[in-house]
């Protein structure tokens, strides 16, 4: 029996009472009638009695109802023709509004996190992974996570650092990628939960890197400039002024003054790198850059198989068109001057793309790089060729630091070499 009915029936009882009260009102003041104040004793009594079961069954039937969803499955309940199919019924389209709004809120949720590079994953003290966004799945190289012990099993380095470190280094290839960990934790109910985001910094430390080196140069060309200035003008008027009389002088004097020379062309180059101009970003076509590049060096460099690999849209970037093709041309000279001893030489420059960036890639087919100086090929003025400047690939990274990108030494094995330049394609206009 629903709340309406019994409400109907209460009401309907105590409206029968106060009738029959009225009716045998008038009949109480005339002397004898002892009859009716009995029936009306017992009629206020029955009615009394109706009104107190009434009140006693809605107040059973919470009760009821809960005694009846477990006999029967609420969706059926409140399809039937049960007392309690209407009560149901608004139960039902209460919980589908809920589960509605919830299935709304996760959606809206998941496109959200969707487009944040940040790893993002949630879990509770138990363990449960309450939510992973693909950023996350990606870095753990995972399709899902539903507990926090497979992430432990699949990738304990990650999972180590998720729990308890602050920082994270991954290592993929000769590649190190640098992240900062960030925890929050939080309750809903009586059950706490951790909201981990995990932020890739590699940019930041290679910027912070960058600006370091460009201290020290600055402090390095200045003290050489200093330095050389005075000895070059004193070896000069020795050189003048006593040369002639003694030939070893004159010798000797000669080789200062060579090796003056030398260390002016070597502060130039450092002032190049110290003073790398900032970039004047206007909109170009990073297709027609990269063909007029490779022309270029195919010309230069002529014994070398020079290979080209573009998409066939256009890749229109917002950025500095001479600095980047400066890097390119370091990057594309860098490889072939590996390919000295070798025999077919090919160098090849390929545009791709990834989830967030646009790469372009140079690999060679030369001997590679010497494990123990993969660390360093990036470091200013360091140089394995008897006649490069060490300055080729920091000028690159530079370049792409420049362009909020980067650039890494993506493969080295004894078959060849492979750089790639990666820039953040919030910088495209057009294309992918």
């Amino acid at each position: 029996m629903d709340s309406k009915h019994l409400m109907r029936k209460g009401f309907i009882s105590l409206i029968v009472l106060l009738l029959s009260a009225l009716a045998f009102f008038p009949a109480l003041l005339t002397p004898g009638w002892v009859a009716i104040p009995s029936g009306l004793a017992v009629l206020t009594a029955i009615s009394l009695w109706g009104l107190f079961t009434t009140i006693v069954s809605l107040q059973n039937q919470p009760r009821h109802m809960l005694e009846t969803l477990e006999q029967e499955n609420l969706t059926d309940l409140a399809r039937s023709s049960s007392p309690w199919a209407f009560a149901a019924k608004g139960i039902v389209g209460q919980i589908e509004k809920l589960v509605a709004q919830r299935e709304k809120n996760h959606l809206f949720l998941k496109q959200l996190t969707s487009h944040i590079t940040d790893a993002l994953l949630c879990y509770t003290d138990q363990g449960r992974v309450v939510y992973a966004n693909e950023s996350l799945l990606q870095m753990a190289q995972i399709q899902s996570l539903t507990v926090l012990a497979s992430l432990q099993s699949k990738n304990p380095v990650l999972a180590a650092a998720v729990v308890g470190e602050q920082t994270l280094v991954l290592k993929s290839g000769d590649v190190d990628t640098h992240f900062q960990i960030q925890r929050n934790r939080f309750s809903l109910g009586d059950e706490w939960h951790t909201l981990v985001v995990i932020t890739n910094i590699s940019a930041g430390v290679y910027r912070a890197e960058s600006q370091s080196w460009h201290r020290l140069l600055r402090i390095l060309n200045h003290e050489t400039a200093n330095t050389v200035a005075p000895v070059a003008s004193l070896a000069a008027t020795l050189s003048k002024r006593y040369g002639h009389l003694n030939p070893e002088l004159e010798e000797g004097l000669g080789v200062i003054g060579r090796r003056i020379d030398r260390m002016k062309e070597f502060a130039g180059r450092v002032r190049l790198f110290s003073r790398l101009p900032q970039p004047v970003m206007t909109p170009f076509n990073l297709n027609k850059l990269i063909e007029d590049t490779t022309t270029l060096m195919q010309a230069r460099w002529p014994v070398v198989n020079l290979l080209c690999s573009l998409p066939d849209s256009a890749v229109v970037l917002n950025g500095d068109a001479s600095l980047l093709q400066q890097a390119l041309i370091n990057l594309l000279q860098n490889s072939a001057e590996a390919l000295t001893n070798t025999p077919a030489p090919v160098v090849s420059i390929e545009l791709n793309h990834t989830s967030s960036n646009i790469c372009i890639v140079v690999a060679d087919n030369g001997p590679g790089i010497p494990l123990e100086l993969t660390g360093d090929v990036f470091v200013p003025l360091f140089t394995t060729k008897p006649h490069g400047s060490g300055l080729g690939l920091s000028l690159s990274r530079e370049i792409a630091i420049q362009h909020g990108g980067k650039l890494q030494l993506l493969k080295n094995t004894a078959n060849g070499a492979s750089f790639e330049l990666s820039i953040p394609k919030e910088r495209i206009e057009a294309g992918f």
